[in-house]
C-alpha cells in the first residue's frame, strides 16, 4: 500500500524511491519487512545528523561538531594573531560548524561547556581566566 503510493506520487512528481538506497528508521519494532525496505533501529546519519532513539547518539553528533572545531582550530592556534583576529576566526570559521547538528538536534550542557573550553582555551592562548576577566 504504501509503495503503491510513492509509486503514484513518482509518477506524477518525476520523484522516485531507490529501494536499494533506503533505509526505515524504526525504533520500536513496528515497521514489516515486506516492503523489501531495509529496516533498522540502529543510528542512521541523515544529512549529516545521526538520527536514533538511543541516548548514545548525542555523542556521537557532539563527537562530529568537536572534530570539526577542533581541526578548524589546529589550523590557527600556531599563527599570531591578535584578541579581535581569534575573536573574527570563532565568529566567521567556527560556529559555523555546528549549525545544523546543533538546530536539530539535542546537544547536553556539558558538551557545550566542553565546546566552550576549546574556544576559550584558544581565545585566550591556553592562559587562565585571569586575563578573560580583564577584558569581559
Amino acid at each position: 500500500m504504501v509503495l503503491h503510493y510513492l509509486s503514484l506520487c513518482g509518477k506524477y512528481t518525476g520523484l522516485s524511491l531507490n529501494l536499494s538506497k533506503t533505509i526505515a528508521f524504526d525504533p520500536f519494532g513496528c515497521v514489516d519487512n515486506s516492503l523489501g525496505i531495509q529496516v533498522t533501529n540502529k543510528p542512521v546519519k541523515y544529512l549529516g545528523t545521526y538520527l536514533s532513539m538511543d541516548p548514545t547518539v548525542e555523542q556521537l553528533n557532539f563527537e562530529v561538531i568537536k572534530s570539526k572545531i577542533k581541526s578548524k582550530i589546529d589550523c590557527w592556534k600556531n599563527r599570531v594573531i591578535s584578541l579581535q583576529g581569534c575573536i573574527l576566526v570563532i565568529k566567521v570559521l567556527i560556529f559555523s560548524c555546528g549549525t545544523h547538528i546543533l538546530n536539530t538536534t539535542y546537544v547536553a550542557s556539558k558538551h557545550l561547556d566542553q565546546i566552550q573550553h576549546i574556544l576559550n582555551e584558544f581565545l585566550w592562548h591556553g592562559k587562565n581566566k585571569v586575563s578573560q576577566q580583564i577584558f569581559c
